[in-house]
């Protein structure tokens, strides 16, 4: 496993485990690219999504000892969370940028649309905007807490997988420390947790 991704998820996901990937990537080049040289090169050459575009990244990176686990090339930390849900792309899509589903899992303190530029508000001194609106596929968020020196950023990818399901995906970028990422890993495993639940109860 790596980048938190099992063999099994990433030969599903990609075509190719992770000793091909960590082999093919070497032969590549990929010791001597930046992390952004290797999203490229992953994005153009092997043609892979961009959450897996990252995955692949990340997990090469901590193989040949470049960063730690969840960690970026600034130093900062990451943490992943995915579920694989029983709808299709457009439904999640549709249903995580209503008021109702973005109540389960974003919980802010009024209903406002998500569009580009949109800002909120959650409890707890958190505020945030949309950055990236590209549906039915990918949002980027701003996400200030008022405890921590810098801003972050959410990224959330709903990707079409077989059989009318997708998997829902998020990130959240550029945490200061290890304990600030783990803090986060529970908030949003709780949230994605909710958003399970809520999916199933609506569309099962």
């Amino acid at each position: 496993m790596l980048a938190r991704t099992s063999n099994e998820s990433i030969l599903k996901h990609t075509g190719k485990i992770w000793d091909d990937w960590i082999e093919t990537l070497k032969k590549a080049g990929a010791l001597n690219l930046t992390h952004k040289e290797i999203v490229q090169l992953l994005k153009t050459k092997y043609k892979l999504k961009p959450w897996f575009q990252q995955i692949v990244t990340g997990g090469f990176e901590v193989h040949t000892g470049r960063r730690r686990e969840g960690e970026n090339e600034k130093g900062e930390y990451t943490v992943t969370v995915t579920k694989t849900l029983p709808v299709d792309q457009k439904t999640l899509w549709k249903f995580i940028t209503s008021q109702d589903g973005l109540s389960v899992w974003l919980k802010p303190m009024d209903e406002f649309k998500i569009v580009k530029g949109a800002s909120f508000e959650i409890i707890g001194g958190i505020f945030g905007e949309v950055r990236t609106f590209k549906p039915p596929m990918q949002l980027r968020l701003r996400w200030e807490d008022s405890d921590w020196a810098k801003k972050s950023v959410v990224q959330v990818y709903v990707i079409a997988r077989p059989k009318n399901k997708c998997m829902f995906g998020l990130t959240h970028e550029g945490l200061a420390n290890p304990r600030i990422k783990e803090r986060q890993r529970s908030y949003w495993k709780n949230a994605v947790q909710e958003l399970e639940l809520a999916v199933k109860a609506a569309f099962g």
